[in-house]
């Protein structure tokens, strides 16, 4: 049996159970009605009479304001007739009784008196409520299956739509995950477009500014050459020539020799630089041999305190461009070994390790404190601004008396 079946059925049993309460309940209204009436119509005859005992009155007498006065204290209307009445009280009236009584002084004359009974109207009107209460709580009884039925179906509508609402939620969440991922990743391409922007900015810039300090060595190497280096040049030949006119004593010949023999080492030094200087020429050689001349250059007098583990297939990965600065990083840090730390030994160390060429220059001198150093020196400030111009790390490691240990970190090209 289907669910609407069901509660049809149950309606109607419900409907069929409250029909008979309402029927048994107008039953038991109408039968209380009627004793009512007959207990007011027994209680009106005896109060008629008793009136009538006390303010007896011969029909012929009768007239129309004794009739109302008898009228008034019953609460209704008294009639006189020579018949006995007949007739019922009117169905719309069902609230009225009425007495039937023969006239005490002569038994020709009938009293007829119609009551109208407050017990009745209040008793009337509980019955209309009670029915009315009945005939509403029976219909809403009745129509409950039905209800039921209507939540029940849609509980079970609702519980086959869940896994589509679920569905359509996840379908909704992911819809939002994906604009939102969207949104991320187009912000960080952004960001990025723009950091590379900014980078090529700065890498113009630092292209112009290396073309600048290119100008100006350039302009600085002439400057040298043309009046340091031929000035020094003019010098020595005039002292030459004073030489193999001057008379003097051993000694002070000696000194004359010793004075012109550092003319020329300082005019030599001089071209050095000039050649250092140049950018062509640090280009049209290796940074291998650029950096071995270098080298030998400081350790002149073969004292062999510089020791080289230099892998030249690493130097051979850092751009000729960049083999000016390195060579000039290098000579500074193996010069202030020399004169500031006071080593006794050098170690020069280049290699290539995971995408970078390390170069390390470590010497047993001295020390120092880098915290405490005076700013007065520009040699540390100039390695540190040459390692920033090559994109480079330069760390310094150095505690007194436990020597110096300079490393460049320079990243390169992989080469397969």
């Amino acid at each position: 049996m289907s669910q609407l079946a069901r509660a049809l059925l149950l309606s109607l049993v419900l409907l069929a159970l409250f029909a008979g309460l309402a029927a048994a309940s107008q039953w038991w209204w109408r039968g209380q009605a009627v004793v009512l009436r007959t207990e007011q119509a027994t209680a009106t005859r005896t109060l008629l009479a008793q009136v009538l005992a006390l303010a007896p009155r011969d029909p012929a007498a009768w007239d129309e304001s004794y009739a109302l006065q008898l009228g008034e204290l019953l609460g209704g209307t008294v009639t006189l007739s020579r018949e006995p009445p007949g007739g019922s009280v009117e169905p719309s009236a069902r609230d009225w009784h009425e007495v039937i009584l023969a006239h005490p002084a002569s038994e020709n004359w009938w009293l007829r008196a119609r009551v109208r009974s407050s017990a009745l109207a209040r008793l009337q009107v509980t019955q209309q409520r009670v029915f009315a209460v009945i005939i509403a709580g029976g219909l809403i009884v009745v129509a409950m299956p039905f209800g039921l039925l209507a939540l029940t179906t849609r509980s079970a509508a609702l519980s086959a739509a869940a896994p589509q609402q679920q569905q359509r939620r996840a379908d909704a969440f992911s819809v939002e995950q994906i604009a939102r991922l969207t949104a991320e990743r187009g912000a960080a391409l952004t960001a990025a477009h723009s950091a590379r922007e900014r980078a090529e900015e700065d890498l113009a810039a630092s292209r112009a500014l290396l073309a600048r300090s290119l100008e100006k060595r350039i302009q600085l190497g002439r400057e040298l050459h043309d009046n340091v280096s031929q000035t020094l040049y003019a010098v020595c030949l005039t002292l030459e020539s004073s030489r193999k006119k001057l008379t003097a004593p051993p000694l002070a010949l000696a000194r004359f020799d010793h004075c012109v023999g550092e003319l020329r080492r300082l005019n030599q030094q001089v071209r050095l630089y000039l050649r250092e200087l140049e950018p062509l020429a640090a280009q049209q050689e290796s940074l291998v041999t650029g950096l071995a001349q270098m080298l030998a250059t400081l350790d002149g007098a073969g004292e062999g305190r510089l020791v080289k583990k230099i892998d030249a297939a690493a130097l051979g990965l850092i751009p000729p461009e960049s083999s000016l600065e390195i060579i000039n990083l290098v000579r500074e840090a193996v010069s202030n070994a020399v004169r500031h730390g006071q080593a006794s030994q050098i170690t020069v160390h280049a290699a290539h390790d995971a995408g970078c060429v390390i170069l390390a220059i470590t010497d047993n001198g001295v020390g120092f404190q880098p915290m405490t150093l005076s700013n007065e020196g520009h040699g540390l400030a100039n390695m540190q601004a040459r390692a920033a111009a090559l994109g480079a790390q330069l760390q310094i490691e150095s505690t007194p008396d436990n020597g110096t240990r300079v490393i460049l970190t320079l990243p390169v090209a992989s080469q397969v």
